[in-house]
């Protein structure tokens, strides 16, 4: 009889056998889905042409103004790193710090901060692309599936702050928010997911992707030319970029078609605006409402991000609803952490609040200093790092988990 991870053959046989008869189950229940959906499109199509055409062509412009000059060189970075990156652990004293201070890997800290500099579904393209080539584990992966997620930089401080608020240190307040909420995203998976413990070398204990399994044996022996990998990486990123635009310019058309259906409520046409497309709901809600809603809209992302990410990180496999309970979180956490931020650095908000009172606010000339970004953002990472050593360590977990088994008998 041979055990694998304590499981003999039988075990492993119908546990696989009931994992696809769910998979089959799931993808009866989707095609129905997509059939029911793709009728009612095509009815909405029939009675509203000029409103879906104009939404598209609002897509196709955000794609070429916002999206693709920002999103590209990142999702290049990103494809450059992963086909770089080795599957051997080479990185046993970065990794060994990480650990102790965020509870993952060095390769996994790389992927958070590309997440946060690229943009929403750099993180995931990254992190799929890692899977796909061993460097990290499928626990590992769908760890961080659900918090390499951010807005980007240039998202934040030149499209949100300098083009829409009109305030690039407003811009960089945001981005010191993400920042911040990305750290307490980490340590809140820590403590609810807790599936990280040291990388799992890829030979040994990890079994690579069905569908990529061949090309990993000769994958570390393979030297590629600089010519090569440039080339290679710019070609992915333009796939996975172009892929994302489509995305976005079919949720431009449908919400050209849905926003009319719901002009007889302007809250609620501006709040399914907001969660619907972050683009558009950050633009429609810039000179209107508070920056820790604004702050919520780019935590959450947007239902047209959330299927991007699906898309991107297609190898892994992950709960869409534990996704989307993440987002969530992050997006009021994100909102929080703005108006903590606001308290310390009060920034000029072209907003008139409309859910309060509040107005706009003077920018004193000491809130243009960035080292005092710097300075909260280091504060705030020490607080992270002793409630992580404090709370998250395994063994101060298992030792505690004894006294209460001991204390019990």
């Amino acid at each position: 009889m041979i055990y694998v991870n304590g499981k003999n053959n039988k075990t492993i046989q119908g546990e696989k056998n009931e994992y696809l008869q769910q998979t089959k189950v799931k993808k009866s229940h989707g095609k129905l889905l997509a059939m029911a959906l793709s009728l009612l499109f095509f009815l909405l199509l029939l009675m509203f042409p000029a409103q879906s055409s104009k939404g598209t062509l609002q897509g196709i412009n955000l794609c070429i103004e916002t999206l693709l000059p920002s999103l590209f060189p990142f999702m290049f970075v990103s494809a450059l790193f992963s086909s770089s990156v080795s599957t051997k652990n080479s990185h046993k004293k970065l990794d060994c710090f990480f650990q102790k201070v965020l509870g993952i890997d060095f390769s996994c800290v790389q992927s958070l901060l590309l997440a946060a500099f690229g943009g929403y579904p750099v993180g995931a393209v990254t992190v799929n692309n890692l899977y796909k080539k061993g460097v990290l584990t499928e626990k590992q992966s769908r760890f961080m599936i659900y918090i390499a997620f951010g807005s980007g930089m240039g998202f934040l401080v030149s499209y949100t702050g300098a083009n829409l608020l009109s305030s690039r240190e407003t811009g960089v307040l945001l981005f010191s928010a993400q920042l911040i909420t990305i750290l307490f995203m980490v340590l809140l998976s820590r403590i609810f997911l807790r599936p990280l413990g040291k990388q799992i070398k890829a030979e040994k204990n990890f079994t690579f992707p069905e569908h990529n399994k061949k090309n990993h044996s000769n994958i570390d022996r393979e030297e590629k030319s600089l010519f090569s990998l440039i080339f290679q990486s710019a070609l992915t990123a333009g796939k996975s970029a172009f892929s994302m635009c489509l995305i976005v310019v079919l949720f431009s058309a449908v919400s050209g078609i849905i926003l009319p259906l719901l002009s007889y409520n302007s809250f609620l046409r501006d709040n399914f605006l907001a969660l619907w497309e972050v683009s558009a709901g950050v633009k429609n809600f810039a000179n209107s409402a508070p920056l820790w809603f604004l702050g919520f809209i780019t935590g959450f992302g947007g239902i047209c991000v959330h299927l991007q990410v699906y898309f991107a990180a297609k190898d892994i496999s992950f709960s869409k609803s534990l996704f989307f309970i993440f987002r969530v979180m992050q997006g009021f956490i994100n909102g929080c952490v703005i108006n903590v931020l606001t308290m310390f650095f009060p920034v000029f908000e072209n907003t008139a609040d409309v859910f309060s009172s509040v107005t706009e606010k003077p920018l004193p000339e000491d809130a243009e200093n960035p080292l005092k970004f710097i300075i909260l953002i280091f504060v705030c990472f020490c607080f992270l790092f002793s409630l992580g050593q404090k709370f998250c360590e395994p063994k101060h977990i298992t030792q505690l988990k004894e006294k209460l088994n001991f204390s019990r008998r």
